[in-house]
């Protein structure tokens, strides 16, 4: 059953990257936007759980700060995910995205809860960070050749990617085997709880960054700050059925995201993380060099199949029992 739930989590998590991508085309760039983007990202997670969940919201103060954790790694992952799409492929970005999901706590696992570690997991590891270098030397989503500053800010946003989603998967690690995590009636760890609250503490820390910036773009003399923040986000003219339209990206990607954490979440609890994230990585940076390919056209080409060769490997390194 545990990998049913791992496979569904990796077809959600493919998923969202669609919806991420055709967001990122229509709108412009800056942090504004990323804000914007994950503010709406989680009013829908949160309306969408709140429907389909009944869990109790009994929370305590270690899941609470975990909570606040969650939310600065997502938003970091999410800033560096969006403006490198900039200047990369899809699946090139998913790739940092992914193995930063799965190397952090794979160290986690060792260095703190004593997993298991081996000489093939060992080098699965130095063959997925080699993995991630390919990438750094392929041209940009138009066929162009990057200048090298822009090749410093798609490391520099990579990286965050990197970053911020090995950070979320670290602090969902670390609540589903806390002692001190929320809990349902039964005693069992409140997994669909978390992500509700985790969903609640980004909005709010969303909200909040908005209500500073257009307090700031009032007093910098824009008699429309709210506008200016809150509609004209796209590259040309906001019409209402554009707005719409990435409202509704928002909302793809937010229930893909919350249906892929519940499942890999339940995963969390029994299945090692060694075994767990090098599957969930490997799967989805598969399967989104796939969607890039069919959805936005996306060459596969020779730095992508090294790539994704290198992550094969390393994925099935670690799979090597000891």
């Amino acid at each position: 059953m545990d990998f049913l739930f791992l496979m569904i989590a990796c077809l959600f998590f493919s998923v969202q990257f669609i919806f991420q991508k055709c967001f990122q085309k229509n709108t412009k760039s800056g942090y504004g936007i990323t804000v914007w983007n994950q503010f709406h990202i989680y009013i829908f997670m949160g309306l969408y759980l709140l429907l389909t969940s009944s869990a109790p919201m009994e929370t305590t103060l270690t899941s609470l700060l975990l909570s606040l954790g969650y939310a600065a790694s997502g938003l970091t992952s999410s800033t560096g995910s969006l403006f490198a799409m900039r200047y990369g492929k899809m699946s090139s970005v998913t790739t940092f995205c992914l193995l930063g999901g799965m190397i952090l706590p794979f160290l986690y696992g060792v260095l703190f809860l004593q997993e298991e570690v081996t000489l093939w997991k060992v080098l699965g590891i130095l063959v997925l960070t080699a993995s991630m270098l390919p990438s750094l030397f392929e041209k940009d989503p138009s066929g162009a050749e990057r200048t090298k500053s822009d090749r410093v800010r798609y490391f520099i946003f990579c990286m965050m990617t990197f970053c911020g989603n090995g950070m979320v998967s670290v602090i969902s690690k670390a609540h589903q085997i806390s002692e001190n995590a929320m809990r349902l009636p039964n005693g069992e760890v409140n997994t669909d709880g978390f992500v509700l609250q985790n969903a609640l503490v980004s909005l709010a820390v969303a909200f909040t960054i908005l209500v500073v910036r257009t307090i700031l773009t009032a007093r910098s003399g824009d008699k429309t700050p709210v506008r200016t923040v809150y509609y004209e986000i796209a590259k040309g003219k906001m019409v209402p059925k554009l707005f719409a339209m990435l409202l509704a990206l928002t909302a793809g990607y937010a229930v893909c995201n919350a249906v892929g954490n519940i499942f890999s979440l339940r995963c969390a609890m029994t299945m090692d993380s060694s075994i767990q994230f090098p599957l969930l990585s490997g799967v989805v940076i598969f399967m989104t060099a796939v969607f890039g390919w069919l959805f936005f056209r996306e060459k596969i080409g020779k730095s992508n199949l090294l790539s994704l060769a290198l992550t094969l490997v390393g994925i099935g390194l670690f799979m090597i029992p000891a």
